[in-house]
């Protein structure tokens, strides 16, 4: 966890909720994936919204989580942690047990998960690309999975971008509510709002 999430809310709830200017080319995601552009507040500028790619790129692979326990102390995240942090805008994310997709949320439809940034080159051209904080799953997401994204309290996402200190990541928010979706959603390329309607919703 995390390997997929969703950011559906509209630009103007966007902008009101974490006052920012969305003045890029916006769309929703109903499947948010690794390697795919995805919206993001950096520590640089906390007045707009940047397009970031998911993952940063290592050794032929891609890495889209850091562990908050170990990632001071890795030198692929330890820079970025002290100096490139930002928020990753979503609505709530997509975990899988036995082989079941489900629709995690929180209490608050709109959410920041911790992340951190770097700008790698890619065929030539400079782009900003993420990673979010993972830690030790707590609450309803332990029937789930052993790690969950971090959430930021509303209150402490600025404060991740402008502070020095980790210890604001123990002010998390955990998901409250699972609701099983169509196994169409494990496909990247599918990516339409249908995908996130609960399965029993879907015969009523």
């Amino acid at each position: 966890m995390c390997g997929r999430f969703f950011i559906v809310s509209g630009r103007d709830e966007i902008e009101a909720r974490f006052d920012v200017f969305v003045d890029i080319e916006y769309t929703p995601s109903f499947n948010a994936a690794p390697q795919q552009g995805l919206y993001i507040i950096p520590n640089t500028d906390l007045a707009h919204l940047y397009v970031a790619t998911w993952g940063y790129s290592f050794s032929g692979t891609t890495v889209i989580n850091a562990r908050v326990e170990s990632a001071s102390d890795k030198k692929m995240f330890s820079s970025a942690i002290a100096n490139r942090r930002c928020l990753v805008i979503a609505n709530g994310f997509i975990e899988w047990k036995d082989g079941q997709p489900f629709k995690a949320t929180y209490s608050s439809s709109l959410v920041a998960f911790a992340g951190i940034w770097e700008m790698e080159r890619v065929n030539g051209v400079e782009r900003m690309h993420f990673v979010i904080l993972t830690r030790e799953a707590v609450g309803l997401m332990r029937e789930y999975h052993t790690r969950m994204p971090i959430a930021l309290s509303a209150e402490c996402e600025k404060e991740w971008l402008t502070s020095a200190d980790a210890a604001v990541l123990e002010k998390f928010l955990v998901p409250n509510s699972f609701k099983p979706l169509d196994k169409a959603i494990g496909n990247v390329r599918n990516n339409k709002k249908e995908l996130l309607v609960p399965m029993r919703q879907l015969f009523d």
